[in-house]
């Protein structure tokens, strides 16, 4: 049941982030990662980028930064509304750019 709980947690904090842009989730050395890509230097910066980027810390602090008692971290990748990059950024499964 509790697993459940966390899972559907987990579903629903990833659709959200979904709806507000690209984003990635992976458990890699026992941190479930969750990745934003978005826009944080181009001209669509200033509606997408770091709010972006703080909707999904505060959706992790809000779920209590804990996933079946693994953290979440934030990562951050800047695809410069360039979609060269941002679908090398995607299809790369990685985030080369910052973590938060």
């Amino acid at each position: 049941m509790m697993y459940a709980r966390y899972l559907s947690a987990l579903a629903t904090l990833a659709a959200g982030l979904l709806s507000a842009s690209a984003a990635l989730a992976q458990i890699s050395d026992d941190v479930v990662k969750i990745g934003v890509l978005t826009d944080m230097s181009g001209p669509a910066s200033t509606p997408t980028g770091q709010g972006s980027v703080t909707a999904a810390q505060m959706a992790v602090e809000d779920f209590g930064g804990k996933v079946l008692g693994k953290p979440v971290s934030v990562i951050v990748g800047d695809h410069q509304l360039k979609p060269d990059i941002g679908t090398g950024i995607a299809r790369a499964g990685t985030i080369p750019s910052r973590s938060t």
